[in-house]
């Protein structure tokens, strides 16, 4: 308004004689006064307006914060455009002005300046030959024009007017860039000929002097110099970007006669010899100021040194030194004689006062301040700015104190009294290394007498070495201080029991003990370790717990493994100081079970970078010094680290802190520790690969003696080459460690100076969390992936880093080896022995307990495992389920929509009270119109629904399904009451196409295409599940639309589909969809209400509600669960690549086992899931996509609800069947096992009844279904008619609802199916359930699972301390075997005192025939005690011939079972040939074979164990103890228990039961026989007769009808000796012609495993009562028991068997050739099979070759 009258005003001036100054400044000045006062009354108004929101705004409620702004920014806007406004329109009224005055003013007339109001306005019209090199001044400022020349070139023009405006605050206000004037604006026209010129990139600058502003003040700072201060210096760093700014600087010197040199350079730091820029500045005192005065030298400038560094054309630093120089020398005056100046003795200090100034103009174009075409004058100041610019626009300058930055290699270093956490941190580590270093010290200096020891048990003369290395447990009070002894037992030999007989103390806690010894035979492969001790110490001191053992044959360098991990103690464990170990298969040897947690122990103590300083192992060349310096380098580092990935907190962001004591720990500091660990891996990783992997040092030692063994010296050259790193790497290593903690020390204290005590504290808590996550997380890690990579991959090199040997320098040598050499008789080492011997003849009977106890404590181990890595493996699936389904929150979302949306749905009857519920509950729930009090709803409870919880995300729709006209037609007699029919709704009978509003039809396609929406059919969005309402079920298509996006443009269509009877008498169905989101729990909610209009009457109502997450929860939870997701798939994937392997291997057999069925439909299930997973997240990505498009958003987002409705059914199946799978690992418990059973009972039975009930329920539900459909709801339908006869069975009765249905036929209905179904039925099942019971009370669980169970009772009782070892009750056999030592001693010294006689030529007569003194034995034991100790028993077998019955040397196994002449032992254990003295007791036979250790061939050594033979049998007789012919020994009946294969015993007492009950079957011989000189007897008739084929089998062959059966369990091919077996047996069946025995080979029942072939005696039982074995099937789980049970009884009867018949394979047959004819009566007698045609002879009979390999040959026939 204002504005307008001054242009009006100024476009009348020309009316005015403007060329009287008079009148210009009397019009000119009240004008530009006006203008001044416009354009400073926004400034005036602009402290009222500082950027917060006005009143009304911040009282506007219903506004939301954005709103807000918004509403700001738009006001904002108003205002900058009113005042871009107001400057044009004033610079136009100035411009008015200045035309009037310069249309009057003739050239080279005075100038006119008009300064008014803060603002200046100058014009002057020059000549144009006379114009250039002037300067325009107005006031301060003042414009420098070029030459003519330069502005017009050749061209002069007449005359030239100048306008100069000058404005005193920045009109142009509105400008948002980099630079803002903070001075004058001054702006310069000239026209040509009355003509505006732009002048751009002249070749000449203007120079532009701008006065400052009034504000401008430089930035000062102090700075000081602790005293004193020469030499000390301070550097300051200035940022130069362009040409257009400079740095106006002032040093000036606050202490007097102090030189200050200053120096300054650009790009480096300058000093006396490099620098740009040199001065100095100081202060003199006031005596000799006043005297340089008086002479005329007056040094004034001196006190100051002022500089102005200007930008260069790129941007630069600029450093500025500041030197101390020392004093003032100019003055010929002592110092200290002012006393004013004491003060300056204390500190050195100078004054630095900085500003940055700039050069900008305005640019019209960008509307923006800037510096382009503008340099900076160094004559500049702050009060006035000189510019020079090679263009004409509006020109300011801008005044910026920027902070003064210090140079990072100078900095001030007092602010580390603010960072005391830091500089603490760093010191305590220190000193901490420190400690421990001398720690280590001591502690690897008292170490070194602890070492490894290696003991040589004699002077290993004999041919055979051997090297046991024992392993003591690291379990506390491990050690023992008893008198250890050992034995080894081999395939081929055996060695004595040895002793351990030393001073030394050397099994102690987790030491290593290597036992050299040699004996006179080969082992061969060591099969059994036995350890003992005396237990000849008190408490713990005669405990041992052995933790593992290994045995090398130093010929062969063959290792055998002992896992041995027990107490041998009385006091714990089961109390035994004697256990005897099997050897560890290679099964065992790579069984998870062992190598893991092995391994795992073995990594920890070597890989664990802070725990390996205390535990490492004691022969690893890391030694712990180095460890100890990779820690303190890992320290540091983690320190430096932590500063550089430490940041701010953002802000805007959601921080949760957790408090532990002083520290905070929040989620971005954990994210600092976890990278700064990661960060410090791969220089952490260098140095201890540097270490670990060099060379030792190879000084000294030239030569290597093994001195355990004493073999000679071996040459350097004869070794293998050196492997590892040079030895220098460590040197290396210790320089790295060395600078990288200095390094990080000195950065990490740099850091923190610009820090301060906040940050300081929050870095301190990010360095401990690196320090434990690399403690607890990355160590472990790296450990667990390395065990894990170990134990699938290198499990060779695993085992033997596991049993590695440690070498010490210590060779101990045994008592016994110095006995030996000493003459005499020891009787103390000679008791010891014996005591060790007789330890170890009673623990040979607990072998086959120790080897049942290393499965158990496998299997123990494995099901330890099982169990625990499918627990963790149930958890990671609970966990992925859990979070997509959120069980919890995802039920009380649906609560909380039901409750919200579907008020009063159910009394929706009709189609108007359907609009009344849309109108009012469904409006008001989808878009409120108020709040919580009924007030108008604020801006954040806006866009909420009813709930205020939730936000719908896309408008509610609604889709009508509806039907065609004419599908229907009504009857003729009805037609005039009724005249048209709708059908019901169907895919043939719905409505599609496209309609106008009130359904008129469409005729032509455009008409279709603009069809309003709710009128045009939409398909349904595909995959798509059916829609289920109360009568059918819907697809999802129809005529839909949008409800609109608030409650008026709701309520608009609404009324407008009510007002078109959008609803008529074809609507079926119509669906009300809605999808709602709530961001609190980030759950998704599809609401789905279908309203059914049925063709019957009325309307029907069913809703679908349904929660679930759309996308992956945000943030670092998000995170972890994908990567339990990726974790999942690895261990899906590595399972099925175990099953694989293991289904292969099985072949079809795998799919006979329920579990593998269940296995297999598991990872059908775990396939699928992630399938689905991976199109649920495709969808879900798409319906997010279309809400973003607007488009689409119903199809997309039911797609996505159906996908995710399929994907949580998958995931539940999966849960169930992985919760399903948790039943096998538990199947060894006797609960489940009989629950089983009974299951597996009534399997049958109950089957064929379940099918019977189904046909019974299957007539009752239909009749039920036809009879009451139309009236009882429960039976309206088939599917709840079953339901309902279901409920009847179970007790939950209808017998009203049907009496009232029908008087008569409902009752008769329900009493005909209780007493058909209830009461017969239900019972019959409950009788075959009954009928299963009996089975499981009987049920006998196999022994490998009682003993197990047995074991998991004693170590959990072990480990609440409630097991008690049993007591052993051997008093009396300890007597007797004392007594029989006594016997030996006095036997040993009688022998030494005859070698004496002999000595002096004394003659045999002379020598007594029997010993002088027997002394009598104490404490003789009865027959039952010697019973129960008696551990091999002999079976007399009488053969045809005396002397002819010999061992056949087929296989060990046979050998066991013939040994001698002729008698038949049981299997040993010990592998030792039993004697002719096997029945004398072990204690005898152990006298007998020491006396018989003297010369082999010496008639002296035979005379004197035949005199010491006389001993023997005085004691020998008085222990006989004959058995019953079916009593079994303890260790029959053990072998029979425990699970071994049977022996000979078991044999030959089942074929004696036989023979008792049949007496007329043939055969039936000792299994023996068959291997003897006379062999079988033929047989003539029916027979049977049990074999050993000689490879550890029994087999069963028969005769019947002249047809030759065997029955094989394994049905493995016929060995030579079966063969021979069967034609001794059966050669009266062969074909005389063809010279062959035809033997048929039956299909019969396969073992499980390889000791159950002799439990087939069962066949033998059947077989002589006339069945067919081949269809029978034993229950394999009670045939040992049955069998005990028949010999107890003393009779054979048949084996148990299961349910149902096998089914039987072809039958298969094959020949056995014959070459000799001979006819040798009733036996045959010992034959052999040819090598080379592979037929049966004897040997006496044909011209034969005996090979080199003990085999036989026929030469007549084979030509050999």
């Amino acid at each position: 308004m204002a504005v307008g009258v001054l242009l009006s005003i100024t476009s009348k001036l020309d009316k005015l004689d403007m060329s009287d100054p008079a009148t210009v400044q009397s019009v000119g000045g009240p004008l530009v006064e006006s203008v001044g006062f416009l354009l400073e009354e926004p400034e005036r108004d602009a402290p009222e307006d500082d950027g917060n929101l006005s009143s009304d705004l911040e009282e506007d409620q219903s506004l939301s914060p954005q709103e807000r702004l918004e509403k700001a920014e738009e006001k904002e806007q108003e205002k900058q455009t009113k005042r871009r406004r107001l400057v044009q329109e004033s610079r136009q009224a100035l411009d008015g002005l200045f035309d009037a005055i310069i249309g009057a003013m003739s050239p080279g007339a005075p100038a006119v300046t008009i300064e008014r109001g803060g603002v200046t306005l100058r014009a002057q019209r020059v000549w144009g030959d006379q114009f250039g090199g002037q300067v325009v001044q107005t006031g301060k400022g003042s414009f420098h024009v070029p030459s003519r020349a330069a502005l017009f070139g050749d061209y002069t023009p007449h005359s030239v007017a100048i306008k100069l405006t000058q404005f005193q605050q920045n009109p142009f206000t509105w400008g948002r860039g980099e630079y803002q004037t903070r001075s004058s604006v001054m702006e310069l026209s000239l026209l040509q000929n009355d003509i505006p010129v732009a002048f751009n990139n002249l070749t000449e600058d203007f120079a532009i002097t701008i006065p400052g502003g009034p504000g401008n003040k430089p930035a000062t700072t102090i700075v000081t110099f602790p005293a004193p201060g020469n030499q000390s210096s301070r550097y300051h760093l200035l940022n130069l970007t362009n040409t257009a700014e400079g740095f106006l600087v002032t040093i000036t010197p606050l202490n007097t006669s102090v030189v200050y040199g200053v120096w300054g350079r650009y790009g480096g730091r300058p000093d006396d010899q490099n620098y740009n820029m040199s001065m100095k500045t100081y202060v003199l005192p006031e005596q000799c100021a006043l005297m340089k005065t008086l002479s005329g030298d007056d040094d004034a400038e001196k006190t100051e040194a002022t500089m102005f560094i200007p930008g260069e054309d790129h941007p630069a630093d600029y450093y500025i030194n500041v030197h101390v120089l020392g004093q003032v020398t100019e003055c010929d005056i002592e110092e200290g004689a002012d006393e004013k100046e004491s003060h300056t003795n204390d500190v050195y200090a100078y004054r630095i006062q900085w500003a940055r100034l700039s050069c900008v103009y305005w640019s019209e174009t960008q509307e923006d301040w800037r510096t382009d075409g503008c340099t900076i004058n160094k004559q500049s100041t702050i009060a006035s700015t000189i510019c020079h610019c090679n263009h004409l626009t509006a020109f300011g300058t801008d005044f910026v104190t920027p902070p003064n930055r210090l140079d990072f290699r100078a900095l001030n270093y007092s602010g580390l009294r603010d960072n005391v956490a830091i500089v603490s941190t760093i010191i305590v580590a220190l000193c901490l290394y420190s400690f421990t270093l001398a720690l280590i010290k001591i502690a690897e200096r008292v170490g070194k007498r602890k070492l490894h020891h290696a003991v040589r048990l004699d002077d290993l003369q004999n041919g055979y070495r051997y090297r046991l290395i024992i392993w003591t447990g690291a379990a506390r009070h491990a050690g023992t201080e008893s008198t250890v002894a050992f034995k080894l037992f081999g395939d081929a030999a055996n060695s004595d029991v040895r002793v351990v007989n030393i001073a030394e103390k050397v099994f102690a806690q987790d030491s290593q003990v290597t036992l050299i010894f040699s004996t006179a035979e080969q082992l061969g492969n060591v099969e059994q370790l036995q350890l003992m001790h005396d237990n000849n110490r008190e408490g713990s001191r005669a405990s041992w717990h052995v933790d593992r053992a290994a045995v090398e044959d130093l010929a062969t360098g063959k290792l055998s493994y002992f896992f041995c991990g027990e107490w041998l103690a009385a006091d714990r464990g089961d109390g035994q100081v004697v256990k005897t170990f099997p050897v560890a298969s290679e099964q065992d040897l790579q069984s998870i079970g062992f190598l893991f947690p092995a391994s795992l122990r073995s990594n920890l103590a070597e890989e664990h970078l802070f725990l390996s300083v205390a535990i490492m192992p004691e022969d690893s060349t890391f030694t712990r010094s180095q460890r100890l310096g990779c820690c303190l380098s890992l320290l540091f580092m983690s320190m430096v680290y932590s500063a550089m990935w430490l940041r701010d907190e953002i802000k805007t962001q959601v921080v949760q802190a957790v408090n532990l004591g002083p520290f905070s720990f929040t989620l971005n500091g954990v994210y600092t520790g976890i990278m700064a660990s990661l960060t410090c891996l791969p220089v952490i990783g260098a140095i201890v690969l540097l270490f670990q992997y060099s060379r030792p040092s190879n000084k000294g030692d030239r030569r290597v003696r093994d001195v355990e063994t004493g073999d000679s010296a071996e040459a350097p050259t004869q070794q293998e080459p050196a492997k590892g790193l040079p030895h220098w790497c460590k040197y290396v290593a210790w320089v790295l460690v060395v600078l990288s903690a200095l390094g990080s020390a000195v950065f990490t204290v740099l850091y923190s100076l610009y820090w301060g005590k906040e940050k300081s504290e929050r870095w301190l808590s990010g360095y401990f969390l690196a320090f434990w996550a690399d403690f607890f997380v990355m160590q472990p890690g790296k450990i667990l992936l390395l065990t894990i990579v170990t134990c699938f991959v290198g499990k060779t090199q695993a085992v033997k880093k596991i049993f590695k040997k440690k070498r010490g320098p210590a060779l101990i040598k045994s008592s016994m080896v110095s006995s030996q050499r000493e003459a005499g008789f020891n009787c103390d080492v000679f008791r010891m022995r014996r005591k060790m011997e007789r330890l170890s003849m009673r623990s040979l009977a607990n072998i086959k307990q120790a080897r049942m106890r290393q499965r158990r404590d496998r299997r123990f181990g494995e099901t330890v495992w099982d169990i625990a890595w499918f627990c963790c493996f149930l958890l990671l699936v609970l966990s992925i389920v859990n979070e997509y389904h959120n069980t919890t929150e995802g039920f009380y979302q649906t609560l909380s929509t039901t409750n919200t949306f579907l008020q009063s749905v159910d009394d929706v009857n009709d189609h108007l009270t359907f609009w009344s519920w849309l109108n009012t509950t469904a409006l008001q729930s989808f878009y409120p119109e108020t709040s919580y009090n009924d007030d108008k709803p604020r801006w954040f409870e806006r866009g909420f629904t009813a709930d205020m919880q939730t936000v719908l995300v896309y408008p509610p729709s609604l889709i009508q399904g509806r039907v065609k006209q004419e599908l229907c037609a009504v009857p003729v007699t009805m037609q005039h009451s009724l005249g048209e029919c709708s059908p019901g709704y169907g895919e043939h009978a719905k409505e599609t196409g496209a309609f106008q509003e009130g359904w008129k039809g469409v005729r032509n396609t455009s008409a279709m295409e603009s069809a309003a929406p709710g009128w045009i059919h939409l398909p349904s969005g595909y995959p798509s599940l059916p829609i289920y309402g109360v009568t059918t079920h819907y697809w999802g298509d129809g005529f839909g639309l949008h409800l609109g996006k608030s409650a008026d443009e709701m309520r608009s269509i609404l009324a407008d589909l009510k007002a078109n009877r959008w609803i008529d008498k074809r609507t079926r169905v119509i669906f009300l969809e809605a999808m709602v989101y709530n961001g609190n729990v980030d759950l998704f909610t599809s609401l789905t209400v279908v309203f059914e209009f049925s063709e019957t009457a009325g309307v029907f109502s069913r809703h679908h509600v349904q929660t679930f997450r759309l996308h992956q929860r945000p943030g670092t939870i998000g995170y972890i669960y994908v990567l339990m997701e990726i974790i999942y798939v690895i261990i899906l994937l590595y399972t099925l690549w175990r099953e694989a392997t293991k289904a292969r291997a099985a072949g079809l057999a795998y799919l006979k086992g329920a579990w593998n069925i269940v296995e297999i439909f598991n990872f059908f299930l775990a396939f699928t899931v992630i399938a689905l997973y991976g199109f649920k997240i495709s969808y879900s990505s798409r319906a997010l996509a279309a809400i973003k498009e607007g488009k689409d958003q119903v199809r997309h987002f039911r797609s996505a609800v159906n996908m995710s409705q399929v994907y949580g059914w998958f995931l539940a199946f999966l849960t169930f069947v992985n919760m399903m799978k948790l039943l096998r690992l538990l199947r060894f418990n006797p609960f489940l096992a009989k629950l089983t059973s009974v299951f597996r009972g009534m399997a049958g039975e109950f089957s064929s009844f379940s099918v019977y009930l189904f046909l019974c329920m299957s007539a009752f539900c239909f009749f039920g279904y036809l009879k009451f459909g139309l009236i009882v709801t429960e039976y309206s339908s088939i599917s709840k008619s079953f339901s309902t006869l279901f409920q009847m069975s179970l007790g939950n009765f209808y017998y009203y609802q049907l009496r009232e249905a029908a008087p008569i036929l409902g009752p008769i209905y329900f009493f005909a199916f209780i007493c058909i179904i209830f009461l017969l039925l239900m019972n019959f099942a409950m009788a075959i359930i009954d009928s299963a019971l009996p089975d499981v009370r009987n049920h006998d669980m196999p022994e490998e699972d009682r003993y197990f169970i047995q074991g998991l009772w004693e170590r959990f009782t072990a480990f609440f301390g409630f097991w008690k070892a049993p007591a052993a009750d051997d008093d009396a056999m300890d007597n007797l075997h004392d007594s029989l030592i006594d016997v030996e001693i006095k036997v040993e010294k009688l022998w030494l005192k005859r070698q004496s006689l002999f000595n002096l030529n004394m003659q045999e007569k002379d020598l007594p025939a029997e010993p002088e003194f027997v002394p009598t034995v104490r404490d003789v034991p009865d027959a039952a005690a010697v019973e129960r100790d008696a551990r091999h028993r002999i079976i007399k077998v009488r053969p045809a011939s005396s002397n002819n019955c010999a061992d056949s040397g087929n296989s060990q196994a046979t050998r066991s079972v013939s040994k001698a002449q002729v008698e038949v032992t049981s299997r040993s254990q010990t592998g030792e040939e039993d004697t002719p003295e096997s029945q004398q007791t072990s204690q005898v036979r152990k006298i007998k074979s020491v006396l018989s250790k003297g010369g082999k061939s010496d008639k002296t050594s035979t005379r004197r164990v035949r005199f010491a033979h006389v001993v023997l049998v005085r004691h020998t007789e008085q222990r006989k103890v004959e058995w019953p012919s079916v009593k079994l020994s303890a260790h029959d009946k053990m072998a029979l228990t425990f699970g071994e294969m049977l022996t000979d015993n078991h044999i030959q007492a089942a074929q004696m039961l036989l023979r008792r009950q049949y007496p007329a079957l043939q055969g039936l011989e000792a299994p023996a026989v068959g291997h003897c000189e006379d062999g079988f007897a033929k047989m003539t008739g029916n027979g049977l007769q049990i074999h050993h084929n000689g490879s550890q089998h029994w087999v069963l062959s028969s005769c019947a009808g002249g047809q030759v059966r065997l029955y094989d369990s394994l049905g493995v091919a016929m060995t030579p000796s079966l063969q021979i077996q069967l034609y001794q047996s059966y050669a009266a069946f062969a074909d005389q012609a063809r010279n062959v025995l035809t033997v048929i080979f039956p299909d019969v029942q396969r073992q499980k495993n390889v000791f159950d072939c002799g439990l087939f005696i069962a066949w033998a039982v059947d077989i002589v009562e006339g069945q067919d074995v081949s269809r029978v099937v034993y229950n394999d789980r009670k045939m040992r028991s049955h069998l005990e049970t028949c010999f107890k009884q003393g009779k054979l009867t048949p084996f148990p068997r299961q349910n149902g018949r096998r089914e039987v394979a072809q039958t298969k047959a094959q020949q056995i050739s014959l070459v000799c004819h001979c006819q040798q009566g009733e036996r045959l007698g010992k034959m052999q099979n040819c090598k080379a045609c592979r037929r049966i002879f004897h040997v006496n009979c044909l011209p034969v070759s005996h090979l080199s390999d003990g085999k036989w040959a026929c030469c007549c026939n084979c030509g050999v």
